[in-house]
């Protein structure tokens, strides 16, 4: 259940083999994988696995499917991945939306019902497992991976002067946008629904929509924490062992304590510099859980995702890697807690503007809170005009769209239906190469759907989260933790190391500079063209003082690479 492709021709006609070649060749760059496809008149369905959920997800009888990742219908106990497709699949061809509402994985799938000729595209209601999509000629083609969708010369890439700004800026694009003009992201409770007729896009699942009027009882903790455990229990499957990250913070701090619950024999792993909270928060609370702990160093800033370095230790470390009761493969990590459950970008200034009607103010406010500046230095005079405010207008647009009975989380809303789904896009673009999944219980959609049903003021600041925390063994407690600014801090004294958003120092800027000028020199390399909204005498100046040891122009050079990659259909660099 790792990475798949597909095109869907309208008219029924057979695929053209040389698309065919090209899709099947794109899915992985690891010489050992043999994709698996799923052949009629009018369809191609590509996929290849790693294999760390042992069933394959793949469908190729009469009707035809393939997965990704976990969907977890029922339970728990939580079914076979194989019956869980199967049952995604029967809900499509009856036309039955009820499984798709009721899935709590992070999944995606495509699922071909062979008599009427209709395609099915869906993914998790977070939609964190990524499923791109694009029309092309009467046809409808799609892939997990967007560097999939780049090497395919049939499919037209046409950079988005918005959405490119949108990504170099923040490493991310609104609402369903990718860099590529009509190129989408499938959101998360949507479905992609084609057939003969045409494409239609139905929405099953709707975070605005959600009721958020329950009072906060203890019977209501309660069912958070019987729905956590659920969350945990489903993706378990038995094992007595498991491999996990740890940090200074709380969320995987709450997934390691209940595997331990269960005396699962757990493996921390924490990714972080020398000195840092996370380092020493996170020894101390492995040693006090009694879990093997293992620390890697990491550069700061990270030239690559968290999923790199996780899958550096994976490969280089068989006392992490080969752990017997785990299955291969599998890293549970705390993503999606932060967001979800501790409402960590919702500050009081924001609701106050946001119930107040005030828009425009609580988008200035979110944009100056995230750094969301656009790099008008290295623009062109008519690219900056055109795009002056650009983040202040875009988010204020999509807040005054929140559908929600309280105004005031419409950017709780905009945080879980945009940038969250972010957070492991990483990780599924490089699949092939990483040969690893993560397990994240805090990403389960009933579990994130029962933390949004609570008045806004009894979740911000992690009130809720607190006192869910206390359903937790004592042990949760004993070990202090980094908290975000504003938000309930641990009543233990912090020792004395590096916080995570310690003031920068020279040795930060020395690596800011190693890897914009790496970057760089890997995108000129690649004879990737400049775009023509760039000033080339700003990005020659930030070059030769990035050269010269100067780190204040490191991030247009930076920002002047990316530019040229998605200029150039390059995703990958």
């Amino acid at each position: 259940m790792t990475v798949f492709a597909g095109v869907f021709r309208h008219d029924r006609q057979p695929i053209d083999e040389g698309w065919r070649r090209l899709l099947t060749r794109a899915l992985s760059r690891d010489p050992r994988d043999v994709a698996q496809v799923v052949n009629r008149p009018g369809l191609l369905l590509a996929k290849v696995d790693i294999g760390v959920f042992g069933e394959p997800a793949f469908i190729d009888e009469g009707h035809g499917a393939v997965g990704a990742g976990e969907p977890l219908v029922s339970g728990p106990p939580a079914a076979p991945r194989q019956q869980d497709l199967e049952t995604l699949l029967r809900a499509h061809v009856k036309g039955d939306a009820t499984a798709f509402s009721q899935a709590r994985g992070t999944y995606a799938a495509a699922l071909y019902d062979l008599g009427s000729h209709r395609l099915c595209l869906a993914n998790d209601r977070l939609g964190v497992r990524t499923l791109y999509y694009t029309q092309v000629g009467g046809c409808v083609v799609f892939a997990t991976a967007l560097r999939i969708l780049d090497a395919l010369p049939f499919v037209p890439k046409r950079v988005d002067n918005g959405a490119v700004h949108e990504w170099v800026t923040i490493h991310y694009c609104f609402e369903n946008r990718t860099p590529y003009q009509g190129i989408y992201m499938l959101r998360g409770g949507e479905r992609l629904l084609a057939d003969g007729n045409g494409v239609r896009v139905v929405t099953d699942w709707a975070w605005d929509k959600v009721p958020d009027d329950r009072p906060v009882t203890p019977e209501a903790v309660d069912e958070l924490y019987q729905l956590f455990r659920e969350a945990v229990d489903l993706r378990l499957r038995g094992d007595t062992a498991a491999r996990a990250q740890l940090s200074g913070g709380l969320d995987s701090r709450m997934i390691v304590t209940e595997l331990r619950r269960r005396n699962v024999d757990v493996r921390t792993l924490t990714l972080t510099w020398p000195r840092s909270l996370d380092a020493v928060l996170a020894e101390q609370y492995a040693a006090r859980l009694g879990a093997r702990h293992f620390m890697a160093e990491v550069p700061r800033p990270m030239p690559h995702d968290i999923s790199y370095y996780t899958d550096q230790v994976y490969r280089e470390n068989a006392a992490f890697r080969d752990v017997p009761g785990a299955r291969p493969g599998l890293v549970w990590a705390g993503d999606g807690g932060s967001v979800c459950l501790g409402y960590v970008n919702t500050t009081p200034a924001l609701v106050e503007a946001l119930r107040a009607g005030r828009y425009n103010e609580a988008a200035r406010i979110h944009v100056e809170r995230k750094f969301m500046r656009l790099r008008s230095t290295l623009l062109k005079r008519e690219e900056r005009e055109r795009f002056n405010s650009y983040f202040e207008s875009r988010i204020a647009d999509i807040l005054r769209s929140y559908g929600g009975r309280d105004p005031g989380r419409a950017v709780q809303w905009f945080m879980l239906t945009t940038q969250e789904r972010f957070q492991v896009t990483g990780l599924y673009e490089n699949i092939d190469l990483r040969r690893f999944e993560y397990v994240m219980p805090l990403f389960d959609t009933k579990l994130a759907a029962a933390f949004q049903r609570f008045p806004l003021d009894e979740c911000m600041g992690h009130k809720l989260y607190d006192k869910w925390m206390d359903r937790f063994p004592a042990v949760v407690r004993s070990v202090p933790w980094q908290a975000y600014a504003g938000h309930i801090a641990s009543p233990l004294p912090l020792p004395d190391a590096d916080i995570q958003w310690k003031p920068l120092s020279a040795d930060y800027h020395a690596q800011q500079r190693r890897t914009a000028l790496a970057r760089y020199r890997s995108v000129r390399e690649a004879g990737l063209g400049r775009p023509p909204f760039i000033r080339p005498e700003v990005e020659l100046a930030a070059l030769m003082f990035t050269k010269l040891g100067h780190s204040k122009l490191a991030y247009l050079l930076d920002s002047a690479s990316a530019y040229r990659a998605w200029w150039s259909a390059r995703s990958d660099l």
